[in-house]
């Protein structure tokens, strides 16, 4: 429609119009100059109204892209995030480990470095008969038992100890002036640090 109005405005100059009210049939219609520069003008507002509407479905069809974008990274992070959790939870573990290998070893020299002190079964209070400290208990060779640690707020520990499925073979604990120890069992007391 543009080319043609061009076009017969072109006719018009060219063929030496000068008359303001001179027509010309557009699309069957009888249009003067005025009328088709008016026509011209409606055209040229729809034409710039499709062009920003061009413009901006450009723009959306853009931010649609980079949102397609983003998705397949937030994807690949996500998968990146899982790897790095379960790395973590084996590194967790391997220091757990190397953390309890390093608790025995620590427990090992301390008992080797230290005496213990040797309770036969019976009654005993930290600050009076035992000084107060940390302590890792144990049974003596070939004993199977309980031992109680109690406060005024009641037992704090209540093990059994010994060699049987499910009893301990040894246990920190600090030992705080007043607590009682209640030992079914010749027990070793061992000073840890």
């Amino acid at each position: 429609m543009k080319k043609l109005l061009f076009l017969l405005i072109t006719l018009l100059v060219i063929s030496g119009c000068s008359n303001k009210e001179a027509t010309a049939e557009v699309e069957g219609e009888a249009m003067n100059l005025a009328e088709i520069k008016e026509e011209k003008e409606k055209n040229q507002d729809e034409l710039d109204k499709v062009n920003n509407e061009i413009n901006k479905a450009k723009e959306e069809l853009s931010d649609l892209e980079e949102l397609k974008e983003l998705a397949e990274n937030r994807k690949q992070v996500e998968k990146d995030l899982q790897e790095s959790k379960s790395e973590l939870e084996v590194l967790k573990k391997d220091i757990e480990r190397a953390e309890n290998g390093l608790k025995e070893k620590r427990d090992k020299i301390i008992e080797a470095k230290k005496e213990p002190i040797k309770l036969d079964a019976g009654f005993y209070y930290i600050g009076e008969d035992i000084p107060e400290s940390r302590y890792i208990l144990k049974p003596q060779e070939g004993y199977n038992g309980n031992v109680f640690v109690r406060n005024e707020n009641g037992s704090k520990v209540a093990e059994s100890f010994g060699s049987r499925g499910g009893y301990l073979k040894k246990f920190t604990f600090d030992g705080l002036d007043g607590e009682e120890i209640e030992a079914t069992i010749p027990i070793l007391l061992y000073p840890a640090e």
